[in-house]
């Protein structure tokens, strides 16, 4: 009984094979090769298929190429707008580097904006590179004016690298943020590092931080410092929400701002941190201060402003030197007897055993008419 139901069930599952091949008068081997035709016919159209796609997504392509914007309108389909051609440029992209300003206004209502080519150029970063005003004025309708390539460089930062301070305004008032890095470096910094005031101007107007530092640690007035721009250096300082903080400044050495600027010989700097707030207690690594490092360059004048600044006349370095040794040692007989005059200990000596009695006598300051004179020419500064 168990096997005969068995026998039934299998004859019912076969019976619609056994109607079908008995309606077509086909045998099973017969059928099987009409099945399979039928896959390889299926095939033959999707690949027919396909390549016409494709013929018909080149033919667009060289439309662009060949500037025929008639023909682009005619095989335009939007999934072409996703798409690259052999050399790895969008629609957009590729009108753009052919300069086709009628072209890119053809494509730019339906084209993906934003969307990069395989080098990784935006629309818009490819047309600043490129120095195309016209295009880029298309392209900044939609596209997103932060939008970094993929070499992490923002459009304001590559309108800033060409000087083009017209671009940056633009950029910025399309949605730009002033403070985004590129590669880890403010666009402040690098107009800094150009030495390009109109753009540092034009970036602290619109809100760039003075004091936001690149991922380095260096703010901009270091910048500025180091490469000895007076004029830049106050506008930053100036314009900075915190103007004693960054005039105080420290390298990764610890060395002032403002004994950098003394070492440098950017006397004008110097004062400018001054005028800002620097103190004139700061020490470098060496245990300077500014008093120190201006006697040892000889500045009379910068000597008596850190002077009436309250500088330490008898403040030793780490060497066991102080400014009148300092000064003494190079011949700066203006600078050392200033010193001597406001109570600057001559015979103090450093830790090699100098002193600065041992390169001239200052007996004469026990004068005390002398000393009134000096003290009178020091007050004039």
């Amino acid at each position: 009984m168990k096997y005969a139901l068995i026998f039934a069930l299998a004859m019912v599952w076969m019976l619609p094979s056994t109607i079908t091949i008995a309606q077509t008068g086909m045998s099973v081997e017969e059928m099987a090769v009409t099945q399979e035709n039928a896959k390889k016919e299926k095939k033959k159209k999707q690949k027919n298929k396909k390549m016409d796609e494709e013929a018909l997504r080149m033919g667009f392509f060289a439309a662009i190429e060949g500037g025929d914007t008639a023909r682009v309108m005619e095989k335009m389909n939007p999934e072409y707008f996703y798409d690259y051609n052999s050399d790895g440029e969008t629609a957009l992209t590729l009108a753009i580097k052919r300069n086709d300003v009628d072209m890119v206004e053809l494509l730019e209502e339906k084209a993906v904006i934003n969307l990069k080519n395989k080098a990784g150029e935006s629309p818009l970063t490819l047309a600043i590179k490129q120095q195309q005003p016209e295009i880029i004025n298309i392209i900044l309708e939609r596209a997103k004016a932060g939008l970094k390539n993929e070499d992490g460089i923002a459009p304001l930062m590559l309108a800033l690298e060409q000087g083009n301070i017209v671009l940056m305004q633009q950029l910025i008032d399309r949605g730009a943020q002033v403070n985004r890095k590129s590669n880890g470096i403010t666009p402040l910094a690098r107009a800094v590092e150009k030495n390009l005031l109109p753009a540092v101007a034009m970036l602290v107007q619109k809100g760039a931080d003075p004091s936001l530092a690149n991922d380095d640690g260096d703010i901009p007035l270091y910048i500025a410092v180091r490469n000895g721009y007076n004029v830049i250096a106050g506008v930053l300082l100036q314009k900075s929400t915190q103007p004693s903080v960054d005039a105080n400044w420290k390298t990764d050495m610890g060395e002032p701002l403002l004994n950098l600027a003394i070492k440098d010989d950017h006397r004008q700097i110097a004062r400018i941190l001054l005028d800002f707030g620097a103190d004139t207690y700061n020490m470098d690594y060496l245990e300077n201060t500014a008093l120190n490092l201006a006697a040892e360059k000889g500045d009379q004048e910068l000597v008596g402003i850190l002077l009436d600044l309250g500088a330490d006349p008898n403040h030793a370095n780490l060497l066991g030197t102080t400014p009148i040794t300092a000064a003494t040692e190079k011949g700066y007989v203006a600078v050392s007897d200033l010193l001597a005059s406001v109570g600057a200990n001559p015979g103090k000596r450093n830790y090699e055993g100098y002193a600065a009695t041992d390169h001239r006598n200052f007996d004469h300051f026990t004068n005390p008419d002398i000393i009134d004179a000096v003290l009178e020419v020091t007050e004039e500064y």
